[in-house]
C-alpha cells in the first residue's frame, strides 16, 4: 500500500540456541533489509531509532532503494525479548508516495512483509498467527525447544495507551485472557511472545484483540514454524521437518471488508491453501467457495478463528459482516494478508 510515512520493525527469527551467535550477539547468517519502491523521483529519509534526523536518499522513478542494516545494529533492531517497551523501529518518510518492504533472513529461515503506511494505521486489530512449534525428530538439543508465536505493537505518537488480553500465556508469564495495559511513546515497539513452557501445538495468540487510544501498527507472526504446526516432511539431508520465520503487517479492523479473492500458491504436491478467518463482530456469517469447494460457517464471537483448506483452484469468500482472512501455504510457509477487492 502506498504512502509517505512508515515504520518498520523486526521480530525474532529463530531461537539463539540454534543460531550462529558471535560474542556480540550477532548471527553470521543474518540480514535485515528494507526496500523502498517509487514510480517517480523521490527523496527517502531513513531514520534509525537513536537518530534525530536520519539519512536522506534520492532515488529515480521506477526504481527500488535497498538498505542493508549494518550487522552492529542487529541486536537492537531485531527485538528478541518479550514485553519490554523499546525504541527498536525504523522511521521512513518520503516526499512522494512509495511502497516499503522489510525482510528478516537468517540461515534457512526468512520472511518479508509489506509495511502499512502510518496514515492507514488503526486503533483495533486481531492477531492472526499459529501455535508454538519445535522440531521432530529431535536431532540436537535445540530441536526440542519451542519456537514462539509472536506479535509486535508499534506507536507513532507519544503516550499511546494499548490494551489487549493475550489468548495464551506470554513469555513473561502473563496469563491467558488477562487484560494488559501499556503506554508507548512515539517510535517505541512492544513485542509479545508466547511462553516457551507451552509445547508444540499450544501458545497460539490468534484471536488476541488489540485496542489503543491512538493509531498503532501491528506485526504478527512466528519465531519459526511449519504451517500447520503438525505438518512435517523430514528432509533427507538432516531428517527433520521444515520450518520458517513468518511475519506480516496486519490490517486494522477499520479497513476490513466483506469480499475477498485468493489466488492459490503453486505448491508442488500441495493439498491446497490453508485459510484462517477471524472476526471482529459477533455472529459473522462466512461463505467461501470455488471450483469443487464450498464452506459456510458462523463466527459467533469477536476474535473467533476458523481454519479450513481450499483446493488448488481459485476461490473467493463472501460474508455479511466484516472479517479478516489470511492465506497460509504449506511447504512454502508464508503468511499473506488477503487484500480487499474494494481497494483494487
Amino acid at each position: 500500500m502506498e504512502g509517505r510515512h512508515f515504520y518498520v520493525g523486526f521480530m525474532r527469527n529463530e531461537i539463539d540456541e540454534n543460531r550462529n551467535i558471535d560474542k556480540n550477539g550477532n548471527d553470521g547468517f543474518m540480514y535485515l533489509m528494507v526496500y523502498v519502491g517509487a514510480t517517480e523521483p523521490t527523496n527517502v529519509t531513513f531514520r534509525y531509532p537513536w537518530e534525530q534526523v536520519g539519512t536522506t536518499y534520492a532515488i529515480g522513478g521506477d526504481s527500488i532503494l535497498t538498505i542493508d542494516i549494518p550487522p552492529q545494529y542487529f541486536t537492537t533492531l531485531e527485538v528478541r525479548y518479550s514485553e519490554i517497551p523499546l525504541y527498536g523501529i525504523i522511521e521512513i518518510t518520503t516526499d512522494k508516495k512509495t511502497i516499503v518492504y522489510a525482510m528478516n533472513t537468517s540461515r534457512l529461515s526468512s520472511d518479508a512483509y509489506s509495511a502499512l503506511p502510518v496514515a492507514n494505521w488503526g486503533k483495533e486489530y486481531v492477531v492472526v498467527s499459529v501455535p508454538n512449534d519445535s522440531y521432530l525428530p529431535v536431532g540436537i538439543p535445540a530441536d526440542s525447544i519451542p519456537r514462539s508465536c509472536e506479535f509486535m505493537i508499534m506507536a507513532s505518537e507519544d503516550s499511546t495507551l494499548v490494551q489487549f488480553s493475550p489468548k495464551s500465556e506470554t513469555a513473561k508469564g502473563k496469563p491467558a485472557n488477562q487484560l494488559v495495559s501499556i503506554y508507548l511513546m512515539k517510535g517505541q515497539c512492544y513485542v509479545v511472545m508466547s511462553s516457551q513452557k507451552l509445547e508444540r501445538g499450544l501458545g497460539d495468540q490468534t484471536g488476541t484483540i488489540i485496542k489503543s487510544d491512538k493509531p498503532i501498527g501491528v506485526l504478527a507472526g512466528h519465531v519459526r514454524t511449519a504451517i500447520p504446526v503438525y505438518y512435517g516432511e523430514p528432509l533427507s539431508y538432516f531428517k527433520r521437518d521444515s520450518k520458517d520465520h513468518i511475519v506480516d503487517m496486519l490490517f486494522p479492523t477499520k479497513i476490513w471488508g466483506t469480499y475477498y479473492i485468493s489466488t492459490p500458491f503453486n505448491c508442488l504436491n500441495s493439498p491446497g491453501d490453508l485459510i484462517r478467518v477471524v472476526s471482529i463482530q459477533p455472529d459473522t456469517k462466512v461463505t467461501a467457495y470455488g471450483n469443487n469447494i464450498f464452506r459456510d460457517f458462523v463466527l459467533t464471537n469477536p476474535g473467533m478463528l476458523k481454519i479450513f483448506f481450499l483446493s488448488e483452484y481459485p476461490w473467493y469468500g463472501l460474508q455479511i459482516n466484516r472479517f479478516k482472512l489470511l492465506s497460509l501455504c504449506r511447504r512454502v510457509y508464508m503468511m499473506t494478508a488477503r487484500n480487499l477487492t474494494q481497494v483494487w
